[in-house]
């Protein structure tokens, strides 16, 4: 779908007319409008276009069902742009083999794909006629904490109430409460199902005093660990313990898996931000959410940041300085962390990111440019280049590549927070190329 999306769904839609790229193809691509969506459909092109046998039109599905590198088709390339060039010319034969690379990225078998297909529209039709039973039975069949974390964030967007977990009044596990879900107490962090089943047998507790006592007595299979992950989620609330919502909040991502997105910064600031569901991976954006993880190779490593309305990962250097687990305003330009500041730091920060969200009128003219970020690299050839990221008067983001040929005179005259006239081309990759500084 990557290579032939967007025209499968036009001409599905009436919106483009359905063309063949040969009459050979009508036979076995008419259902789908005249592209190759599927496997088979891959191997019919192949024996009918590209004059293979069934025998090596079957290793071509075999490289594709198995998500081979793309490089295993080299040995059949040749020969089908040699024999398709015929029906289709030798430009379209070169264009259609390498769709049939793409398709070993991710593509499916019509089988497969229909079986996929049903098991959604069922999934899709129980979701919205029985929603919060629904969200409750995905909750409570994932057994991975961490990845619970997307349907919690789900159930949230959808307007479930999820209420946090008491000691009185969860399950072991999730359980439908009203018109919400309850967590239960295995799913706190260090609580097992054991230990949760002890406290579930020893309840009804009258006071917090009453937990700790059964906590530290000998022989009940719990401890003092259990108790602080309770205590620190609010699941031990009584009159001796009252409830502290800051620290809650808090801790409800670490114990619960549950982020809060309720940060306290100011208002205006959301009207900047960029969420994970309209993230692109081009272009200059600003993300404000928890670090979910990060992981590292040589050289890079990859962010996961969460917001309300799902996760992204994106890229920074091996050696990031960002924590798991804490909330952070951060800034992308084409998919590379280029600026990240801790919520809890925004008061104090003299980052060029927050003094560009601070501004309530922009003190530059529409021909100007505010450099939120200059970040020099070392290209492979130990040449120097940089990424920049400019905001126009618009309060637009730009992210722009300064080139090793640009690189001195970007790196003398341009310094992050300052404002600058600047010029910059349009690659035919539609990326930004900046020029030079303007006197």
């Amino acid at each position: 779908m990557n290579t032939i999306g967007k025209d499968y769904i036009a001409r599905k839609h009436g919106k483009q007319g359905i063309v063949y790229a040969s009459p050979i193809m009508k036979e076995f691509t008419e259902d789908t409008y005249g592209t190759i969506l599927y496997q088979e459909q891959v191997m019919l092109a192949c024996t009918k276009l590209g004059g293979m046998t069934m025998g090596e039109a079957n290793k071509v599905r075999k490289i594709i069902g198995k998500k081979k590198d793309a490089r295993e088709f080299d040995e059949f390339k040749e020969l089908f742009v040699r024999n398709a060039t015929g029906p289709l010319g030798g430009a379209a034969a070169e264009k259609m083999w390498h769709d049939f690379e793409a398709h070993a990225g991710y593509s499916f078998n019509k089988s497969h794909a229909v079986a996929y297909s049903t098991i959604s529209y069922w999934t899709a039709w129980l979701k919205y006629y029985y929603p919060l039973e629904f969200m409750f039975s995905l909750l409570s069949n994932e057994k991975d904490k961490d990845g619970r974390t997307e349907y919690l964030i789900e159930a949230k967007r959808m307007g479930i109430p999820m209420r946090l977990p008491h000691i009185n009044d969860s399950g072991s596990d999730f359980k439908i409460e009203g018109k919400g879900i309850r967590f239960g107490l295995s799913s706190i962090k260090y609580i097992s199902d054991k230990i949760a089943s002890k406290y579930l047998e020893a309840r009804p507790f009258k006071s917090f005093e009453d937990v700790k006592e059964f906590t530290y007595t000998k022989g009940n299979g719990v401890n003092s660990r259990a108790l602080e992950s309770m205590r620190a989620v609010g699941a031990l609330t009584f009159p001796d313990n009252p409830r502290n919502d800051e620290e809650i909040r808090s801790n409800m991502y670490e114990y619960l898996n549950l982020p809060e997105f309720n940060m306290q910064v100011p208002q205006h600031y959301h009207a900047y931000v960029t969420s994970a569901d309209d993230f692109d991976e081009k272009g200059a954006f600003i993300l404000m959410g928890v670090v979910r993880g990060i992981k590292r190779g040589k050289g890079w490593s990859r962010v996961d940041i969460l917001d309300g309305t799902g996760s992204i990962g994106v890229f920074d250097e091996e050696q990031t300085t960002i924590e798991a687990g804490r909330t952070y305003i951060i800034l992308v330009g084409s998919n590379r962390i280029v600026e990240a500041v801790p919520i809890d730091e925004i008061s104090t920060s003299k980052s060029p990111l927050i003094r560009f969200l601070n501004y309530k009128q922009l003190p530059y003219s529409d021909d100007e440019y505010y450099v939120l970020s200059f970040k020099p690299r070392i290209t492979k050839t130990n040449k120097r280049m940089a990424s920049l990221v400019v905001a126009n008067s618009g309060r637009d983001l730009l992210s722009m590549i300064v080139f090793p040929t640009a690189f001195a005179v970007a790196y003398t005259r341009i310094e992050e927070g300052n404002i600058y006239k600047i010029n910059y081309s349009l690659s035919k990759d539609e990326d930004l190329i900046f020029q030079e500084v303007v006197a």
